[in-house]
């Protein structure tokens, strides 16, 4: 569905005064439309199954929550936000300490790639809200490292990821630790695979639908395509790279070893850029995407398993330097734009007939990109 009501402030909510506070400070006064929706559904006492794409403000809406329905005063662990990724716990983490910063909610981030005595000391003090992914949460929870029979707001952020071969047993073995009664689920996701309607199904009750389908179609991101040979491709991004008027670029490749490949050329050529794959280790990734984020470099090439659900406010352009393999990896490269961006994708010939499934499997077009584009379209 989508928002049928006006557009409300956040002191609409009646929300605590240092969470609106915290907002305020922010620069946030009105919600967006995922939201409105996902506050007036939490608020009434639902779970939610949200489709919505990146840079919709979905983070900041089940931080808002958390923020509201825990309290200080309570010594247990009321909220849960499971990420697939690290990077994604840290960015989470980020927005709940900014929204959160005049209120005295405990908050920690457990994930893997660093030492579980962390977590295991942390987990000994007073904790209101954890992050975290879910091999360290549920290693910490077969510990008796932390104790979720409270936890009543269980938040699962880029959902659909938690639904593959190897993450769902461990997504069905933390469920067993979490309250039968009185919780609510916050599934936010850009895509609906049919293991996760299954799990809705079986473990989510009152559930509240939303889906923007405007923000599903791309909507404010300019979509063109270029016919090349492979072999031109480089070339090609080069002459991009120096036509665009571009504040921040995410250049896509479909494996770690073009990745690196891609970087090691663009910087000989003199385009230095930041690169990003699975086999940095973790204080690598992390100093790559400080960088990123800090806008130290304007360009940064990677794939696109390691950069679902991260957004860079600078990010206006964003090209496919590899066609990507289906529909959810084009949303999830594509959809990081705050507000207008450019995406653009390399088509060889064999691509072609993946190009024509493509728009029709999203319901879009993408044009065959012309001679000129106005950058009013994407900066």
């Amino acid at each position: 569905m989508g928002n049928g009501q006006g557009r409300l402030g956040f002191e609409d909510f009646n929300l605590k005064p240092e969470l609106l506070k915290g907002l305020q400070e922010a620069g946030l006064n009105s919600a967006s439309a995922i939201q409105q929706q996902s506050l007036l559904a939490i608020f009434a006492g639902k779970s939610l199954l949200a489709k919505a794409t990146n840079g919709s403000g979905r983070t900041e809406a089940f931080v808002i929550a958390l923020l509201e329905k825990c309290h200080s005063t309570k010594n247990a662990i009321q909220g849960l936000v499971l990420v697939p990724t690290r990077e994604l716990a840290l960015q989470t983490s980020n927005v709940l300490g900014l929204l959160g910063k005049h209120m005295d909610m405990k908050y920690i981030v457990a994930k893997g790639g660093t030492s579980i005595r962390d977590d295991l000391v942390r987990l000994s003090g007073e904790v209101h809200i954890l992050i975290a992914t879910p091999g360290r949460l549920l290693d910490l929870a077969h510990e008796d490292a932390c104790n979720l029979s409270r936890c009543q707001l269980i938040v699962m952020d880029e959902a659909d990821r938690f639904f593959c071969p190897e993450l769902l047993p461990i997504l069905e073995d933390i469920v067993q630790f979490l309250p039968s009664q009185r919780r609510q689920f916050l599934m936010y996701s850009a895509t609906y695979p049919s293991a996760m309607v299954h799990f809705k199904n079986c473990h989510l009750t009152d559930v509240h639908e939303v889906n923007f389908k405007e923000q599903l179609t791309l909507n404010g991101v300019s979509q063109f395509y270029i016919c090349v040979e492979e072999n031109r491709k480089v070339f090609c991004l080069t002459k991009a790279l120096s036509t665009f008027q571009i504040n921040q670029v995410i250049i896509f490749c479909n494996s770690v070893t073009r990745v690196k490949l891609l970087a090691r050329k663009m910087t000989h050529l003199g385009y230095p850029c930041l690169f990003f794959h699975p086999g940095l280790f973790q204080s690598e990734r992390q100093q790559v995407l400080q960088d990123a984020w800090s806008g130290a470099c304007q360009s940064m090439v990677c794939s696109s398993h390691f950069m679902r659900g991260i957004e860079t406010e600078s990010v206006n352009v964003v090209i496919n330097f590899d066609f990507p393999r289906g529909p959810q990896t084009y949303l999830h490269r594509t959809g990081r734009f705050s507000r207008l961006g450019l995406a653009i994708s390399f088509v060889t010939q064999r691509d072609r007939i993946d190009l024509l499934r493509l728009q029709k499997a999203m319901g879009t077009k993408i044009l065959p990109m012309p001679a000129a584009i106005d950058p009013v379209l994407y900066t």
